[in-house]
């Protein structure tokens, strides 16, 4: 008889299994030359579990078949399931990765469960030292900046190849680490270019993705699809219109939000022309994704590229933010992570892996050592590239705790920094571990600096939507219905009208009509209603979006009406269906007129920078007036003028009650550009003041 497997199932339990049911072989279980006894407690058939004297140490445990001088190693990879796990091994210090100096560079890796690990760089192999909590260390002298590098873990006698989960970059594809000297790649941050920003009131978000903002052919944009390509100057389009970066600086946003810029796997960094994917697919949480530079196989290029991309947009007045991607991986079993420390990093569900993310994995991040990598990539692209915010994917996967640790942690380097995303509870896994609270809406009060993504606003304004249409129109698209609830949202979804409240203060609320994810407004429009004019439901889209209170978030081509050309779910479906057309843009230059007009706006009243839900709700008022809803904005702060917001959602003008006699006027920075104030479309407008009788609000 031979044992051909044996594995610790907990600290002290083991499991041997034997290849027939002959008796079972003699055998020692050791540390090192110590030999730790046990007593069997379970046999079923050719498996037998063993209860061991104490606490065993991972490191070096074998089976010794005394009948035949050989040893097994045991297989202790079921370990880090335990609960106690973090107990023994999570290792808290600010180490990990590659530290470079001039004169050398040390190399820390948390694998508890090896045995073994090799680094190899330079073409040599250098056996590293286990630590406290399993980590592994080595110090090598010179002067290692831009050298290539990989670990040898060995697990079960097992040689695993990997790249370092903390390196800050990769070759192509990230083949292999990359040693960086940080300092010199840091560069300034260009705050001081930035406006005051102490009120997260004051964003206006615009959502764009590196390849789709550069990739459009009637631009004469150099570096398509590249982080150069989007800061490129005095592009224009075939039309003889800015183009780009010249564009995009013109409208008025306060911050950018990028689509995922950390290395993602489903695009070869080596042909970036022939896959397209939004980057949801992550690989590495510090890497910056390859297939943006101009030069994928050199480490440091991307690195250079992406902080002139920041330093470019701070010195125009404008903040970036990233979208992050921390509640999924691409591939489960090939992520670093994974692979130098297996079933730690994800959740389970019984012996299946957890999938609320509809991506096959979730990512663990109540777990000590997954925390903590989430919390130091939030910190490292803060730290070396002065990014303003992170938007979240699918924060609702990702337990309160830590998004709370990753605000703290965040807020402490940057005091005006953003943390926002997607609060569903997914597929309701807030019953995944009653022991576990995850930062989704529900938790709003408990996550007080966090704002979410306002899916009531949206489906109340634009209405429920499916695959092929709308399941039911929203407000905006004349369902009358609504009218009710649209005065809930238009008060952030944080005061009790027909609902109850959904935020705590009016700047956890996020309110979009439109993102990445799923139709364009555009796409909308001529899936849900018959007879529409189109470009005035545009104009009524955008404008009540931004005379709105909370935090809005336009998408990229939003404001001119961009299509998908009726397809949802794009994320992998090329330019054609994702990029900007700027083509459209020549013929819409109008619409982004009034566009910018809504935003200026915006900024000078100042009720819309009210978040305390109660001091709002004294200064909006609401009446229904022949089914135009007017929204009354009454004087606050430093804002002297009463305005009005009227919606009008039918396609018809209406004449208004009361108003037959009101001298009206149009807000200063509507007074350049066409606006038309026959309320055949929402219309803001300002009365005279009764008091000193001259026109407020300019």
């Amino acid at each position: 008889m031979r044992i051909f497997e044996a594995s610790l199932l907990s600290w002290t339990e083991l499991e041997i299994k034997v290849d027939d049911l002959g008796g079972f072989p003699n055998f020692d279980f050791k540390i090192g030359d110590k030999i730790i006894f046990g007593t069997k407690y379970y046999e079923n058939g050719n498996t037998y579990r063993f209860r061991l004297e104490y606490n065993q140490e991972l490191l070096g445990n074998y089976i010794h078949l005394e009948s035949q001088g050989e040893d097994l190693p045991v297989d202790v990879t079921k370990l880090p399931r335990q609960d106690n796990f973090d107990y023994y091994y999570a290792y808290d210090g600010d180490d990990l990765g590659p530290i470079y100096h001039k004169d050398y560079t040390s190399f820390a890796l948390w694998a508890p469960l090896a045995h073994k690990v090799i680094l190899r760089i330079r073409g040599n192999d250098y056996s590293m030292t286990r630590s406290d909590k399993g980590v592994y260390r080595l110090s090598l002298d010179g002067d290692f900046h831009g050298e290539l590098y990989n670990y040898i873990v060995y697990i079960n006698d097992q040689a695993i190849e990997t790249i370092d989960p903390y390196a800050k970059s990769g070759n192509a594809n990230n083949v292999k680490s990359c040693v960086v000297d940080l300092d010199l790649l840091r560069g300034d941050s260009f705050d001081e270019y930035l406006p005051e920003f102490k009120n997260k009131l004051d964003a206006i978000i615009y959502e764009g993705h590196i390849r789709d903002l550069t990739s459009h052919k009637s631009t004469d944009i150099v570096n398509k699809g590249k982080y150069l390509g989007l800061i490129e100057k005095g592009r224009k389009t075939s039309g003889g219109n800015p183009a780009g970066f010249d564009y995009l600086s013109s409208l008025g946003f306060t911050h950018i939000q990028l689509l995922p810029v950390l290395d993602f796997g489903s695009v070869d960094e080596t042909k970036p022309d022939k896959k397209y994917n939004w980057g949801y697919d992550p690989m590495h949480f510090f890497t910056l994704e390859g297939s943006y530079s101009t030069n994928p196989d050199d480490p440091l290029s991307r690195m250079k590229e992406f902080t002139r991309l920041v330093q470019t947009f701070h010195r125009s007045r404008i903040r970036v933010n990233l979208d992050v991607v921390y509640n999924h991986v691409f591939y489960a079993n090939k992520f670093a992570l994974a692979k130098i420390t297996p079933n730690y990093f994800y959740r389970y569900e019984g012996n299946k892996l957890s999938n609320h993310s509809f991506c096959g994995n979730d990512f663990a991040s109540e777990r000590a050592m997954a925390r903590k990598v989430i919390i130091d990539s939030i910190k490292f692209l803060i730290e070396q590239y002065h990014v303003d915010g992170f938007r979240f994917d699918l924060m609702g996967l990702i337990d309160l705790e830590t998004i709370q640790k990753v605000y703290d942690a965040a807020k402490s380097i940057r005091p005006d920094i953003m943390i926002y995303g997607e609060g569903w509870d997914m597929c309701c896994v807030s019953e995944f571990d009653e022991n576990i609270k995850f930062a989704n809406m529900k938790n709003h009060a408990l996550l007080p600096g966090v704002s979410f993504f306002n899916d009531s606003y949206r489906n109340i304004m634009r209405g429920h939507g499916g695959k092929a249409v709308m399941e039911e129109n929203g407000f905006l698209l004349g369902n009358l219905s609504y009218i009710d609830g649209a005065k809930f949202a238009l008060l952030a979804s944080c005061v009790e009208t027909i609902y109850p409240p959904l935020f705590t203060t009016v700047d956890q609320s996020l309110n979009y009509v439109e993102c990445h994810d799923n139709a364009t407004i555009y796409d909308i429009f001529n899936e849900s209603i018959e007879c529409l004019n189109t470009m005035r439901h545009l104009k009524l889209f955008n404008k009540v979006l931004l005379f709105s209170p909370g935090i809005p978030f336009i998408h990229s081509g939003q404001e001119i009406g961009c299509t998908k050309h009726s397809q949802h779910n794009t994320y992998n479906m090329g330019d054609y269906y994702n990029q900007f057309d700027y083509d459209l843009l020549d013929k819409r230059m109008d619409i982004v007129s009034s566009f910018k007009a809504y935003i200026i706006s915006r900024k000078t009243i100042a009720a819309f920078k009210i978040n305390d839900p109660k001091e709002l709700e004294k200064v909006i008022e609401f009446k229904n007036n022949n089914g135009v809803l007017d929204m009354k904005i009454k004087p606050c702060y430093s804002q002297t003028s009463t305005y009005h917001v009227y919606i009008n959602v039918s396609d018809k003008p209406v004449k208004l009650e009361g108003m037959e006699n009101m001298e009206l006027y149009v807000p200063y920075a509507l007074r350049d550009y066409p606006i038309n104030i026959n309320f055949t479309e929402s219309g803001i407008v300002e009365h005279k003041c009764s008091i000193c009788k001259e026109k407020k609000g300019n």
